[in-house]
């Protein structure tokens, strides 16, 4: 069931024939002798196919008939002519074509609660010509031109579940070898050159986790193949899987994202341990959206780059420009620089911790803790894209030249810049 038809449930009993209703409009006797022709042969074929020619005069009266009769369907088979078309989008003369006009509406606010998702409201066309004709609301979704028979019977595998192409069973997942754990080459400022190799997980228990990645697939879901770096480190991914924890956070090169595991799969061959990863991503701006506070003449923008500096350069409360407001304004002031309405909030910078548990391991800590930075730039709403992230460590000091981009507000409007340029102290208590 998709969302929009939460806003327009199915009334039918579950393993029943699908149900299926036409939306049309009379544009001539002929093309209404098509739209019942195709009712009767659905309905000859096991699809409880309806459409106002099969009822002389509905007792609920025609407008609740058509809203219930779209409700109660599975399926909408919208037929798409110039004159529906011009009909559902508000381009025809005021008080001709009202039962068109009334199903369109309904339709597209049902497309439109559903965030465009729809698996229920199908074009279909009668002749190839009528492809312009599709409305705007059902441009995405796949139509059925029913002027071959080859139209006809993929609406009708459609309609009856029947695929005409079945994915094969999986299978085992191909051994390509380990790579050598002892190669870790170092580019000029330190920093570990398979960074690109590394994938940062965060646990609703605040555990985060490196591990090398051996393969990324981004689309609707993230799926992750993943090699533990210590035996350590599989006591997350035990956890995943069992569902006793939930993955909040992931972050990879310059990417991070939110999601809950979906799928946990363990394989072991010649002992070589990997772990394949689904991770179904939740859609947010996390808390960077047109709800973002601001007060006391600073911007939400302003308070984002605080939030940066803090998580980049270790800002404390008493180096910003509040460092003489009163002590509640202060607190105030405070809570707004960690962030609000954000998966994760920022009392202070994540590197010195870092430092303190991997900083024994230069390259490796460089590469870490540019993952971290992601991650904390991104789910604290700081920034949506990471156009530039260089990391330099000398000592107990990391060096950052950064510089992202805000979540767009306003389509004529670019988004804002925020940049970071500074050094953070690792050995600084916290």
């Amino acid at each position: 069931m998709t969302r929009g038809e939460r806003h327009l449930p199915a009334t039918h009993d579950i393993g029943g024939p699908p149900r299926a209703f036409i939306s049309y409009t009379h544009d001539s006797e002929a093309h209404a002798q098509d739209v019942l022709r195709l009712a009767n042969r659905l309905r000859e074929e096991g699809v409880d196919c309806d459409l106002d020619q099969y009822h002389m005069a509905p007792k609920e009266g025609w407008t609740r008939w058509m809203e219930g009769s779209i409700r109660a369907a599975d399926f909408v088979l919208v037929v798409c002519t110039e004159t529906y078309n011009l009909r559902v989008s508000g381009q025809e003369q005021h008080g001709v074509g009202l039962g068109a006009k009334w199903e369109g509406a309904i339709i597209g606010q049902a497309v439109y609660d559903a965030d465009g998702d729809n698996e229920k409201f199908l074009p279909v066309l009668f002749s190839s010509a009528d492809i312009e004709h599709r409305p705007t609301f059902l441009r995405a979704t796949t139509y059925y031109d029913l002027s071959t028979e080859g139209g006809y019977e993929a609406l009708y595998r459609r309609l009856t579940s029947q695929p005409s192409i079945v994915a094969p069973e999986l299978g085992i997942v191909r051994d390509l070898g380990r790579p050598d754990p002892a190669r870790r080459a170092t580019g000029p400022d330190g920093e570990d050159e398979r960074v690109a190799d590394l994938v940062l997980l965060f646990s609703e228990r605040s555990e985060l986790v490196l591990y090398h990645c051996v393969d990324v697939r981004l689309a609707d879901n993230l799926e992750l193949t993943l090699e533990p770096i210590s035996a350590a480190d599989t006591s997350l991914l035990n956890d995943l899987r069992s569902r006793r924890a939930r993955l909040t956070a992931v972050a990879y090169g310059t990417s991070a994202f939110l999601g809950d595991v979906t799928t946990v799969q363990q394989t072991v061959r010649h002992g070589l341990e990997r772990w394949e990863l689904v991770v179904g991503l939740e859609a947010s701006d996390y808390g960077a959206g047109m709800m973002e506070m601001s007060t006391s003449g600073v911007s939400a923008d302003q308070f984002a780059a605080m939030r940066a500096r803090r998580i980049l350069l270790d800002e404390r409360m008493d180096e910003t420009p509040f460092a003489r407001r009163p002590e509640r304004e202060r607190q105030f002031l405070d809570l707004l620089i960690r962030g609000q309405s954000t998966p994760l909030q920022v009392p202070h910078s994540p590197f010195p911790d870092l430092f303190r548990q991997i900083g024994a391991d230069p390259g490796f800590f460089v590469a870490a803790a540019r993952l971290v930075a992601v991650l904390w730039l991104r789910l604290s709403g700081v920034v949506e894209y990471v156009d530039k992230l260089n990391l330099r460590l000398v000592g107990a000091t990391l060096s950052i030249d950064f510089a992202g981009r805000r979540h767009r507000k306003y389509s004529n409007v670019e988004p804002t810049t925020i940049s970071v340029v500074g050094e953070c102290d690792l050995g600084r208590a916290i």
